[in-house]
């Protein structure tokens, strides 16, 4: 999970050298999942701008860039971007996709295309932060549940008693680019939204961080977020 500054960050710097030197030290190209939160203010001088939150996934179907120099382009093949405004709408997506399409190129180094993907529309003016989050994790849980399938595909389909129903829909994802959590994003509820703000509120006054604004601010969704995670990956390695 990328920060949200550094994601900001690379949007907005025009000087290509700093940006590789970032990409360089954030080791894109030994990364097959990168989940970009994506704001949309162009204001480089004031902290906690822009009013909608929104999340660029960047990932490679082919397992990632092993064997790649450190001075090497990441080789991310698919970008997709999750917004809870249009649900997925192919409309111009506003400011967010057009920053989502400029990070995406300036990550991979190339002019890439970037999806607007479908996903749940949000019933209200707040809680775009908290779907960026939900679908995060949605999307890397997705991605931990297949480990040994994030590398070549193998020709013959394994026989659905053996495995588990996640085995066959990972396969059938890397052999078709179609990534594995689309369904389960396009499921989320607006009751699951409420539920995980109450989650993250709870998490937030256990830690003793009681947020004095109306909403919980980039580098506060960040560190709730990779703790919950970091949680999370210790019960799956248990």
């Amino acid at each position: 999970l990328m920060d949200p500054a550094t994601a900001f960050w690379l949007t907005m710097q025009e000087d290509p050298n700093q940006v590789e030197d970032v990409k360089s030290a954030l080791k894109l190209q030994d990364r097959q999942l990168v989940l970009c939160p994506i704001n949309d203010s162009s204001n480089c001088s004031r902290a906690d701008a822009g009013t909608h939150w929104t999340l660029l996934v960047c990932w490679s179907q082919n397992g990632g860039a092993a064997g790649l120099t450190t001075s090497s382009l990441p080789q991310f093949t698919h970008f997709y971007h999750y917004d809870s405004l249009l649900g997925g709408s192919w409309a111009s997506g506003g400011a967010n996709l057009t920053q989502a399409r400029t990070l995406a190129s300036r990550l991979a180094g190339r002019d890439v295309q970037v999806l607007p993907d479908d996903c749940p529309k949000q019933t209200n003016c707040f809680d775009c932060g908290i779907y960026v989050l939900l679908f995060s994790e949605i999307i890397v849980s997705a991605f931990l549940e297949a480990p040994h399938f994030r590398g070549s595909v193998t020709q013959d389909l394994p026989h659905k008693s053996k495995t588990s129903q996640s085995f066959v829909d990972t396969h059938y994802w890397l052999s078709c680019s179609l990534p594995l959590w689309k369904s389960r994003v396009a499921s989320v509820t607006p009751m699951e939204v409420s539920a995980r703000r109450v989650r993250y509120f709870e998490t937030f006054s256990a830690a003793d961080v009681a947020p004095h604004s109306s909403t919980l601010q980039g580098s506060q969704k960040t560190c709730m977020y990779k703790l919950d995670r970091a949680h999370q990956q210790l019960q799956y390695q248990q």
